[in-house]
């Protein structure tokens, strides 16, 4: 059977597509309301204090106020990445959206973006599924995989010793802001019930 147009050293032989859709490309204003806002806020407060701080001793000097200005510079930093938490984050998200597209096999689900003439694909087996639920707080969304990634740092202390430091991040993939989220959940259950079970 030929495979279709574009997808000729993508699917395997015999792989059938299911299902194809995009997310909702549209500004979702809720994503102000969840917890990494709220983070966001308080970091641009704490900046923001830290701004007018550094303004009052250097307005109290005497002196030039040359050195104060690298501890501007950073405070205004925080403060951005505080207000980009807050606000920006809704804008990002739906214009990454706009660059998506969600494909299902019989064998694997496609999460496939292209961003400023950059292309990426994430196949994801069935069988690699390790999350198979609507996200707590979404009901247009099934995350089907959890990735933790570990990563070593070894530096050097004082008097030479060495220190080790393990930092751990989680990253969550996919179908976002689907609107036919319950065919796509019923077609992947069923896809997963077909699996061979393992003694």
């Amino acid at each position: 059977m030929r495979k279709p147009e574009g997808w000729e050293d993508i699917l395997e032989d015999g792989e059938t597509i299911l299902w194809q859709n995009r997310p909702d490309g549209r500004v979702i204003w809720g994503e102000v309301l969840q917890f990494p806002s709220l983070f966001g806020l308080i970091f641009a407060g704490m900046a923001w204090g830290w701004l007018q701080g550094v303004r009052w001793i250097g307005a109290g000097m005497t002196g030039g106020t040359d050195g104060l200005i690298v501890f501007e510079l950073v405070a205004a930093l925080f403060m951005a990445v505080g207000v980009y938490m807050v606000i920006g984050r809704p804008f990002v998200g739906a214009f990454l959206r706009r660059r998506t597209w969600y494909t299902l096999t019989d064998r694997a689900a496609y999460l496939a973006t292209e961003i400023f003439g950059q292309r990426t694909l994430k196949r994801i087996g069935i069988d690699e599924m390790n999350l198979l639920v609507n996200a707590p707080a979404e009901r247009d969304t099934i995350w089907l995989r959890r990735e933790v990634k570990r990563d070593a740092f070894t530096s050097r202390k004082a008097q030479g010793r060495r220190h080790n430091r393990v930092q751990t991040s989680t990253r969550h993939f996919g179908f976002e802001h689907i609107d036919d989220v319950e065919t796509v959940r019923a077609l992947l259950l069923r896809l997963r019930e077909a699996l061979p079970h393992k003694d």
